[in-house]
């Protein structure tokens, strides 16, 4: 079972109401993860990963990040060996990466092209 506790800034946090899970990992649809409302502003930042060699390593990648601050989305690639992450305007490539790492992979940003 599930709660909704609030909208802020146009993000909707959604956590757990069982007791027996943290809001980053929750047991609720969504995963207690922040999910975007349509005024929310998101930006993508993609890293490379690597790695990453199965399923069980995306999916920790993608808990990993899904788990940081500002984060909507973690689209996860095993076949690109990278991930495009949604976030609010205020993530941090940084914080991204270093959650990569603490999940035992490594991370770098990729540089968008200048057109």
């Amino acid at each position: 079972m599930y709660t909704a506790i609030k909208i802020t800034l146009g993000i909707l946090f959604i956590a757990c109401s069982c007791g027996s899970c943290s809001a980053a990992s929750c047991c609720a649809p969504g995963g207690g993860t922040p999910t975007t409302t349509d005024n929310a502003k998101t930006t993508d930042i993609t890293l490379n990963i690597e790695g990453m060699t199965c399923q069980e390593c995306v999916s920790k990648v993608q808990k990993s990040l899904t788990s940081v601050t500002n984060v909507t989305k973690a689209s996860v690639s095993l076949k690109d060996k990278n991930v495009v992450v949604s976030t609010t305007d205020k993530a941090d490539a940084d914080a991204l990466i270093k959650a990569v790492e603490k999940a035992g992979f490594k991370a770098t940003k990729v540089e968008k092209k200048k057109e």
